[in-house]
């Protein structure tokens, strides 16, 4: 800045303001100007890295000219007790007031919200300052630090080309990865600035030019390459070969090639050796064509490569994608045999490995052999598929046994998957540490099954199935892993998830489960989990919602990112990874968390700002009621009876124009079934909306029925209930019109269900129908209105 030259303050502060230091030390403070060019300080003693420059004026509110006399940085301990460092800030010794540009932070990519008496300055999901008003103006919460070195590094930008250098130049998005995982320590990382090699580096050639070549018969157009110059020229100076036929073919049914050098001299032009390098050389056979190819594999005779495209999650694999996201952690555990012994637990790991190996024996899981030759690495199975329980059959049996006050008891089983027998020959290196007494060429073959191969939960569900059924136990129909003993006296069942067994505990697969058997009351719940997620995320103490999901979101796809700003902000943030956690809640134990999800799910390839905030709107909730759960039992004004209730919003989807289904299942006091998710094609009118909802949730109530009276738990007629009288007609009566022709076929397939007799359907009030709440954002009265029709309250 030249001499003369003039910042201007826009705020526009008097005398009174910016001279009023006698009432309280406001010497000491900052205060957070939207006004002002630069960061300002009138006190010398606090700069760090000061340099003392003409750096021109200050134009004050009451046209005074201010000099400023250097530039440098400035630590602030702030709010949360971090120390950050303030740069580029002027030295300005008449000024009254310690004045925080925030034009500069907006430009160094820092954003800043004002909420009701305070200001939040943020960078991505992290507040990095606060401020409070006083007397009319924003007061940063902090103080300045004085005469320490800071215990924060400041943002360098050489750092972060530096780390991308010793990375072997891994992109941005990787150093991002790795600066969340801690793996580079306190460094934090800024822009990636231009960096030529790698420009350089992942340069490729041009391809070649699109060109029609008309040919009369077969090989009249033959294409040959031209092989890169050797580095060693040959010895009459050739660097670069090439292939053409041959023109004696002695046999009719071989087409030969004879190799030619070329010598390419450097000094020839360069658009002369480019070309020859880089253009395929192609040869016209002017000579007859050569019979009898049959021998050979032409291109067009070979069978076309099947692409399919990449299966994504759909509402079938949402359990899936749950629970893969959902055991998502930072596992710091040794990966090798070399860095357990090597721990600080070297201890505790050389007992834990002795006695697994000490199992392994008694178990008599291999034996010593010599190696065949004719085995090949790697190939050690041939099915892998292995059933575990599903959501549905653990919360109905919580609720029978809540209902009947049964025995419930949980069984884990040790060392699971060592018990399987193995339908192959499998041959396995020693251990490594475990060598002693093997020969040279020995290896031990496999007997049963072991950690590690991928066919081990399927050999151990065989044998424990098998068991199951010679000791007198029978298998659901409609569930593969609840098993089950009827007698006149007494009745058992079992229920095997892996390696947990009877689906009763404090705890199982992540669920809290407590019993009150004097009120016949169970409770199943996910507090710690919830915990878990928010701690992940950052969000414990953020300020709670009444309800999930606002009623003035409208979440679409095109809020997607469309500048580079906006796409630099959302590849920070984690959507993926806290949608599928709160996936896992929903799909375990919170109903509530069904339409929320749903919505926030349809964006997880490019999400936006605005999904962004329903998911932390969603977290929000999450945070106040995370000792919500399910309650069976009791005195519910739900009964005993399993009933069904079923709800749409006709063409919800603002995209696609698609409808939402939402069912809930309630049976013992509890719910235990429920859905939301879109219709899989545009209907016509609410009517045909509505009868489609009635299809999925009559499917998942012949379902219901038919386990729970296999299982002897229910028996008796089911109603489906709906708000809609057009739907319920439609499905009651064998009738065809204008209006309702179009319907597909399939969907009347529920006119035969009811017409049997043991499947209902029947009208609720829209306001005593608890799946509204699964398709629709409610107010708060209403949403809890139905989170008590469906029994859920604290555990």
């Amino acid at each position: 800045m030249n001499e003369g030259d003039a910042v201007v303050i826009l705020d526009g502060y008097d005398s009174a303001k910016v001279l009023n230091v006698a009432k309280v030390d406001s010497g000491k403070e900052w205060i957070l100007d939207a006004g002002c060019s630069f960061h300002m300080c009138p006190i010398k003693a606090w700069f760090e890295d000061f340099k003392e420059a003409d750096g021109g004026y200050v134009l004050l509110g009451n046209n005074k000219h201010c000099k400023i006399l250097g530039t440098g940085t400035i630590k602030i301990k702030h709010y949360d007790g971090i120390e950050r460092v303030l740069e580029d800030v002027r030295y300005i010794p008449e000024l009254k007031r310690n004045l925080i540009s925030l034009g500069m932070l907006d430009k160094s990519g820092y954003t800043f919200k004002s909420e009701p008496n305070s200001l939040r300055v943020a960078r991505g999901s992290l507040t990095v300052m606060k401020g409070t008003i006083k007397n009319g103006l924003y007061t940063l919460i902090g103080q300045t630090v004085i005469g320490k070195v800071s215990t924060v590094l400041k943002e360098d930008v050489g750092t972060t080309k530096l780390w991308h250098q010793r990375l072997g130049h891994i992109s941005h998005r990787g150093l991002q990865e790795l600066e969340k995982q801690g793996v580079l320590g306190n460094y934090k990382l800024t822009d990636l600035p231009f960096c030529e090699h790698c420009v350089f580096g992942k340069a490729t050639r041009v391809k070649f030019a699109k060109a029609i070549h008309e040919t009369q018969n077969q090989s009249d157009h033959i294409h040959s390459d031209l092989w890169e110059p050797s580095r060693v020229p040959s010895i009459g100076g050739a660097r670069y070969v090439k292939q053409t036929p041959a023109k004696d073919v002695e046999r009719s049914d071989q087409l030969q090639f004879e190799v030619e050098h070329e010598t390419l001299q450097p000094e020839k032009s360069k658009e002369t050796s480019s070309k020859t390098v880089q253009e395929e050389i192609v040869h016209e056979r002017q000579d007859e064509p050569t019979q009898g190819l049959e021998s050979y594999s032409l291109v067009r005779d070979r069978q076309k490569r099947q692409v399919k495209p990449p299966k994504r999650y759909g509402q079938a694999e949402m359990i899936a994608f749950a629970l893969s996201v959902a055991q998502e952690r930072v596992d710091m555990e040794p990966k090798t045999y070399q860095e357990a012994i090597n721990s600080n637990e070297a201890d505790q790991w050389v007992k834990a490995i002795q006695d697994e190996m000490d199992s392994l024996r008694k178990n008599e899981t291999w034996e010593l052999v010599t190696k065949p030759k004719d085995q090949k690495e790697g190939v050690d199975y041939n099915e892998i598929f292995s059933l575990v329980v599903k959501h549905n059959s653990i919360r109905l049996l919580l609720a029978f046994v809540a209902h009947e006050d049964l025995e419930l008891d949980q069984l884990d089983v040790k060392t699971t998957f060592l018990h399987g027998e193995l339908d192959e020959l499998i041959y396995m290196q020693p251990p490594e540490g475990f060598g002693e007494g093997i020969k040279d060429g020995q290896v031990f073959l496999l007997k049963k099954s072991l950690y590690g191969l991928k066919q081990s939960p399927r050999q151990w569900y065989k044998r424990f199935d098998k068991y199951m059924l010679d000791i007198g136990f029978n298998r659901s129909s409609h569930d593969g892993c609840v098993y089950f003993k009827l007698t006149k006296d007494n009745m058992v069942y079992l229920l095997l998830y892996v390696d947990d067994m009877l689906v009763a505990s404090k705890r199982i697969l992540g669920m809290e489960i407590e019993r009150d058997r004097s009120k016949r009351v169970l409770r199943l719940s996910q507090n710690s989990y919830i915990s878990k997620v928010l701690s992940r995320f950052e969000m414990n103490n953020v300020k709670t919602m009444s309800t999930p999901l606002g009623q003035h979101f409208r979440l679409s796809i095109t809020q997607a990112p469309e500048t580079h700003e906006e796409k630099r902000f959302m590849e920070r943030i984690p959507y993926a990874s806290m949608v599928g956690s709160v996936m896992y809640t929903m799909v375990c134990s919170r109903p509530d968390l069904a339409y929320a999800v749903s919505m926030i799910s349809r964006y997880m390839s490019c999400p936006g700002k605005p999904h962004w905030q329903a998911v932390k709107w969603l977290f929000q909730y999450l945070a106040g009621t995370r000792s919500l759960g399910l309650v069976y039992g009791g005195n519910s004004q739900l009964g005993t009876q399993l009933q069904g209730f079923i709800d749409t919003d006709y063409a919800g989807n603002i995209d696609t124009g698609k409808s939402l289904t939402g069912y809930a299942f309630t049976v013992f006091g509890g719910v235990v079934s429920w859905k939301a998710n879109l219709q899989s094609v545009v209907a016509l009118s609410t009517t045909k909306a509505e009868y489609m909802a009635m299809t999925e949730a009559v499917k998942e109530t012949i379902w219901l029925k038919d386990i729970t009276k296999e299982l002897a738990m229910h028996r008796g007629k089911v109603v489906v209930y709906c708000d809609n009288q057009s739907p319920i007609h439609l499905a009651k009566n064998q009738s065809f019109n204008e209006r309702s022709k179009h319907i597909d076929v399939r969907l009347h397939f529920v006119r035969d269900i009811i017409a049997v007799g043991e499947i209902g359907v029947g009208k609720v009030p829209t306001e005593d129908n608890p799946s509204d709440m699964l398709t629709k954002s409610l107010n708060v009265t209403k949403f809890k209105h139905c989170l008590n029709l469906i029994n859920m309250g604290d555990c």
